[in-house]
């Protein structure tokens, strides 16, 4: 019952938090983008607070020193949404690969727009050389780019099929390739709306790049690379609590 109630204090709070963040962010559209950042990103900590101590879910951080300070692309596993809110606070300034519908969510979505995304309508054919060039474009600029490979959440214990969209940026930038793995299925499950006690694990695995002076990989090289850095991990994360 308490986790019940925790949880829907969180979303009573959250809901009028995300409104007022987004109508005064839009009050900010002419300020540059970073200092927009900055102020969501108020939103993204203020949710994090909440998270623990209301529904007192924390989280720690495994390699944290594995972060380069040259911006490159995140590859991350996608379970929960929590992730899309520890990353914004784990790593610097950043951007994210996302369907382009999430922009037109009331409010969340709207605030999401202010940061300038990578949107991509997944139908269109052209969705992946734009996806590149607008990734291209971010790292040049000093933002990391946050994907998700596996395109969209998935339960504990399972893994989806990983995309290359995120290993072809990389390759095309030569940019730091930077895996990340976490249990926070585990605590705040998949489209759910209880969030359980405990102490979310993300782990950050050691940062590559795919051209180096020993070995040229591909993108499918990276993509498998990735593939099982972040399944063995995550099932060691899972296995930890459950």
């Amino acid at each position: 019952m308490m986790i019940f109630i925790r949880s829907l204090i969180y979303l009573i709070l959250q809901v009028p938090l995300t409104v007022f963040f987004c109508l005064l962010g839009c009050l900010l559209v002419i300020v540059p983008l970073r200092w927009r950042y900055y102020f969501v990103t108020r939103w993204t900590m203020t949710m994090l607070f909440l998270l623990k101590h209301i529904c007192q879910l924390d989280y720690q951080v495994i390699g944290q020193h594995n972060i380069p300070k040259e911006a490159g692309v995140i590859l991350c596993k996608h379970q929960s949404a929590f992730e899309t809110l520890a990353l914004q606070k784990i790593f610097p300034i950043q951007t994210w690969v996302i369907k382009r519908e999430l922009q037109w969510i009331p409010f969340f979505g709207w605030g999401l727009a202010l940061l300038h995304p990578i949107a991509i309508d997944r139908k269109n054919k052209a969705a992946k050389p734009k996806l590149i060039q607008d990734g291209l474009n971010k790292i040049a600029a000093g933002f990391w780019v946050v994907i998700f490979p596996e395109g969209t959440r998935v339960k504990v214990g399972s893994t989806g099929r990983f995309t290359r969209s995120g290993s072809e940026l990389a390759v095309a930038a030569n940019s730091w390739i930077v895996p990340v793995a976490h249990n926070a299925g585990v605590f705040w499950p998949k489209n759910s709306f209880l969030k359980y006690p405990g102490k979310i694990t993300v782990e950050i695995g050691q940062a590559f790049k795919a051209h180096d002076l020993n070995h040229q990989m591909s993108a499918s090289e990276v993509t498998d690379q990735v593939r099982k850095w972040i399944n063995e991990t995550t099932q060691k994360l899972e296995q930890q609590i459950l």
